[in-house]
């Protein structure tokens, strides 16, 4: 019995540190910034922080068509949206690209670490390091993604780049007590399941 309940502590333990082992956060020395545009206004916001206060020279927003009211929008897809509210945050127009990805149903942050590879590689873009910021417990499982995109052998970028992680703290609930709230608790639960499956059968 002693034993049994030592081993659920630590399950339960390693379980509540869940969210922090998702929301991987390691930079690299870079002048890139890659924003996944899907990513909410405050959590923009302070990429546009993070990106005045390092040295970065150069932001890329990534991101496919958006799944809901692009009919009423002049950006049709989250990459141009997400420049645009930059650009409205006070970001020069020099200092932002938007790299659309393409319109799938499944994979989608994979389908843009690709689109934004083959547009790295048709625009002579040669750089050897990338941060890539995401929002909370999504960021590890978008950094294995980018990276499997760019490790594929093929006539894109024949350098190898290295990306690094950024992960900008969700403020729909407190990541160290993501199990007091709905949202944590739905948030970290999708995020381990989809990085499991990537893990295991991808």
């Amino acid at each position: 019995l002693l034993l049994w309940m030592v081993s659920m502590s630590l399950v339960i333990l390693v379980f509540l540190q869940v969210n922090t082992f998702l929301s991987k956060n390691e930079p690299l020395s870079s002048r890139v910034l890659i924003v996944e545009g899907w990513l909410p206004d405050y959590a923009l916001e302070k990429a546009l922080q993070i990106f005045k206060e390092g040295q970065y020279s150069t932001m890329i927003t990534t991101g496919g068509p958006l799944e809901r009211g692009s009919y009423l929008k002049e950006h049709k897809d989250y990459a141009n949206l997400a420049r645009a509210s930059l650009l409205a945050m006070g970001m020069k127009d020099n200092d932002v690209i938007a790299v659309s990805g393409p319109d799938v149903k499944r994979d989608r942050t994979y389908h843009s670490a690709l689109a934004l590879k083959q547009w790295m590689y048709e625009n002579k873009f040669d750089v050897k390091t990338l941060n890539l910021a995401s929002l909370g417990p999504h960021a590890r499982r978008s950094l294995m993604l980018f990276k499997k995109a760019f490790s594929q052998k093929d006539t894109f970028l024949k350098e190898r780049v290295e990306i690094g992680s950024i992960a900008l703290t969700p403020e729909d609930y407190d990541p160290r007590k993501w199990y007091a709230s709905s949202e944590g608790v739905r948030t970290t639960i999708n995020e381990l399941i989809a990085y499991v499956y990537i893990v295991v059968l991808k």
